[in-house]
């Protein structure tokens, strides 16, 4: 009898402790994360997944998110990835590894996905160190470059490129000795000063009067020699725009003024023939032209100002363009458009490209179009 009772004593206590030792192999961390927009929280989604370095296992353990889903404080559990202290870093990667107790290598990719509304969360790194099961806050490595743009036509492709000297993507060696801060080991080449923009599965993102935001994560000293960046779209239309030498803040964003998409317009700059043109595949194709024996063309000034005209009353084809008379030589103006199928038709902004001989180039801000016109006959 008194064998059992011992026994029955014994038991309770071997189990206890294996229960102990299970909840003591396991860690739990309550986190919160900085947002890049003041005022803001920053919200944790189902799906979310950090990585826990520590001391013992450079690799790390992956862990999901337990509850907290659409909350600023989330909470993550999972097997300890060996001893105190750890490095949290979000997003998960694999290819993080911890190289000290407050020094990370982390790997910053070539390509980042555009989405309409915020920057590319898988892009968008934070981190922070945690000595055990507590509430941490991750603080994030990056700012926000954001870059509206407006215009016609569909981007299919869009690029940020830095001068020789500088990088965007590749491996660093972030601190976290205060604030976190990065700087790159891998080796400068040409294709690491372009970080590229994924414009998702449609492959095309619509332009329009309304701005459309081009948002690049990067490193705060990554404009500081400027920057360049360079669009394309479906007709193979293309700009560049330079964006000056510039410090980015950590942890915040930083909004250009409006950028104006229009296609490059240098090819149809080198036509004489007065008419009007549709920008495309990097070249001016002529819609209505003035054929000397096959149409006519007038110049009449009103007290409203100056209208060209290219006429063929045997053919009923007609294209009228009016504009000022006391044309600037920069900024935007209204014109009026009439003429034949194919030719835009209405009022329309457009800007002065070119002036030589008495004619005027007047490029279309609203569509891939070019009027060549006479200002003095």
């Amino acid at each position: 009898m008194k064998r059992y009772l011992v026994l029955a004593c014994i038991l309770p206590l071997l189990a206890s402790c294996t229960i102990f030792e299970q909840f003591s192999n396991d860690l739990r961390l309550s986190i919160s994360r900085e947002s890049f927009k003041t005022g803001e929280a920053a919200l944790w989604q189902t799906t979310d997944k950090i990585l826990v370095l520590s001391e013992s296992r450079s690799s790390g353990m992956r862990m999901s998110l337990q509850s907290g889903a659409g909350t600023e404080q989330a909470v993550f559990s999972g097997e300890k990835p060996g001893s105190a202290p750890y490095i949290v870093v979000f997003p998960y990667s694999s290819r993080a590894k911890r190289e000290s107790a407050d020094d990370v290598r982390l790997t910053l990719q070539s390509s980042q996905k555009w989405y309409a509304d915020y920057a590319d969360p898988a892009a968008c790194i934070s981190l922070a160190t945690a000595s055990g099961n507590e509430n941490i806050r991750l603080l994030n490595l990056q700012a926000i470059l954001e870059i509206p743009v407006v215009g016609y036509g569909e981007l299919k492709s869009v690029s940020l490129t830095v001068p020789e000297g500088g990088m965007l993507w590749g491996e660093t060696l972030t601190g976290l000795a205060g604030t976190p801060t990065a700087r790159f080991t891998s080796e400068e080449t040409a294709a690491s000063r372009t970080l590229s923009l994924d414009l998702g599965s449609e492959g095309t993102v619509e332009l329009s009067s309304t701005p459309v935001y081009l948002r690049f994560a990067l490193l705060p000293e990554a404009l500081l020699r400027g920057a360049t960046l360079e669009m394309f779209d479906s007709e193979n239309g293309s700009m560049q725009y330079e964006i000056p030498a510039l410090r980015l803040q950590r942890t915040r964003i930083h909004t250009l003024d409006n950028v104006r998409y229009a296609r490059t317009i240098e090819p149809v700059l080198n036509e004489t023939t007065c008419g009007v043109y549709r920008i495309a595949s990097g070249k001016g194709n002529p819609i209505y032209t003035y054929i000397p024996c096959e149409n006519q063309f007038a110049l009449r000034r009103s007290a409203s100002g100056l209208t060209y005209r290219i006429q063929n009353l045997s053919e009923g084809k007609l294209l009228s363009v009016s504009f000022p008379a006391d044309l600037s030589e920069e900024g935007t103006i209204q014109v009026e458009v009439a003429g034949i199928e194919g030719c835009p038709s209405g009022r329309r902004t457009v800007e002065v490209a070119k002036r030589a001989d008495s004619q005027i180039w007047l490029s279309d801000l609203e569509g891939p179009y070019m009027y060549i016109v006479m200002e003095e006959v």
